[in-house]
């Protein structure tokens, strides 16, 4: 399973159905959040630690996962090929949080709020 690595700047659109993005070869490519949503059901369910029927994942509405703390932040899509979706970083975490530089923070901020907007949620890892 090889993760798709892309810059933000490489999402053409993003809907209720999924993203389209520039893939590393330069070609249109597209994710379909019902496959990341299945994917990360799957996930959740084999990494439960508590009782086996104490949790249904199957009502998650979410399709990624997001590290604001790594260098650079990143979204990460589940799916049968991840997509890694990254954004300009030219400082450390710390740094960037102290400064905030509009160029960074703002569009990492501005695709959760499309992500939820479409219908989907994110998974906070940093």
């Amino acid at each position: 399973m090889e993760t798709v690595n892309v810059d933000y700047h490489q999402i053409l659109s993003l809907n209720g159905d999924g993203i389209t993005y520039v893939d590393e070869q330069g070609e249109k490519a597209f994710l379909s959040f019902a496959d990341s949503k299945a994917c990360w059901v799957d996930c959740a369910q084999r990494n439960w630690r508590g009782d086996p029927g104490s949790a249904d994942w199957s009502a998650s509405r979410c399709v990624c996962e997001s590290i604001s703390a790594a260098d650079p932040m990143y979204y990460q899509f589940y799916g049968e090929h991840p997509l890694r979706v990254t954004f300009d970083a030219h400082r450390s975490w710390w740094r960037r949080m102290l400064a905030i530089p509009p160029a960074t923070i703002l569009p990492f901020r501005d695709l959760e709020r499309r992500i939820e907007k479409a219908g989907w949620s994110v998974f906070h890892i940093a």
